[in-house]
């Protein structure tokens, strides 16, 4: 069971959305909140193996900002940078 609130006007859409598909408004949220955190996992598996493919050289820094944008690919770069400095300081 969840419960939540939402303006009144994003209820008078789901309540459109409901009586044109014939469904409830349960049935509409709960496809709506499936639908949302489907993509969003999905997201993150596809800005893990992007992040994977660009520690081992795969990827150049362009295509990472490119699919998982410049921000999360700034980070990604940098951990890696952080990465390879230690192992080059452990081989020493």
């Amino acid at each position: 069971m969840l419960t939540f609130r939402e303006d009144d006007e994003t209820i008078k859409k789901i309540d459109e959305l409901a009586r044109q598909k014939m469904r409830s408004r349960s049935e509409i949220v709960r496809m709506a909140v499936r639908d949302y955190v489907n993509r969003k996992l999905e997201l993150i598996e596809i800005q893990k193996l992007a992040a994977k493919r660009y520690a081992e050289g795969k990827l150049s820094i362009d295509e990472l900002v490119e699919i998982i944008g410049f921000n999360e690919a700034k980070k990604v770069a940098h951990y890696k940078d952080i990465a390879e400095s230690s192992f080059a300081q452990g081989m020493s």
